[in-house]
């Protein structure tokens, strides 16, 4: 089937309908998600997977960290999100558009100059399982007695 899609969409559009997300992303270029019969997003498959957060590891604490990166405009919020032993994932969110290289080597070079360990740095790359629970989340409707 993805060898005849691949054939087919070289001189056609081809609407793909499935909720497998795997599927999308190896055969899509552009993302449409419908919810409750209504178009609640549409985008290319690239511009959903950038991400305006840059994600830390290090050793330092949340306070190092934020000390660190004190004078960072685009920063907007420095969050703990997973802690394996003495290391700790921290999400850097920004209000870039999306996080470019400029900004990880801003965020890299005062890190270093702060002495705090960098063990990964790497911007956030969405999944299409998480945009696809984002743009599905409903907002609680309180119960009417």
């Amino acid at each position: 089937m993805r060898d005849l899609i691949t054939s087919l969409r070289s001189h056609s559009t081809v609407i793909l309908s499935t909720h497998i997300m795997q599927e999308v992303s190896a055969m899509c270029d552009r993302v449409l998600m419908i919810r409750h019969g209504e178009l609640a997003l549409d985008s290319s498959l690239a511009d959903l997977q950038k991400s305006q957060r840059l994600l830390l590891r290090s050793s330092s604490g949340q306070t190092q960290i934020k000390s660190a990166l004190a004078d960072l405009g685009a920063l907007r919020d420095i969050q703990p999100i997973a802690t394996d032993g003495d290391t700790t994932t921290y999400a850097l969110s920004t209000s870039l558009s999306q996080v470019d290289e400029s900004f990880v080597s801003d965020v890299a070079r005062k890190l270093i100059n702060a002495n705090a360990p960098i063990l990964a740095l790497h911007p956030e790359v969405r999944d299409l399982e998480t945009v696809f629970k984002e743009v599905n989340q409903v907002a609680e409707v309180p119960y009417a007695a």
